[in-house]
């Protein structure tokens, strides 16, 4: 569940653009296994 998590992505930069991020989740006590969960977005930063 999503219950109970979360995370904060901080983006810093010196120049606009689009910038694309990938996002995968696993479990907290193991880190290298599988994702449960993936995500894709495009930022775009003015």
């Amino acid at each position: 569940t999503e219950k109970g998590l979360s995370s904060t992505i901080r983006v810093v930069g010196h120049v606009p653009g689009e910038f694309p991020v990938s996002v995968w989740v696993t479990a907290a006590d193991c880190w290298m296994c599988q994702p449960v969960a993936r995500g894709f977005v495009v930022l775009p930063i003015t």
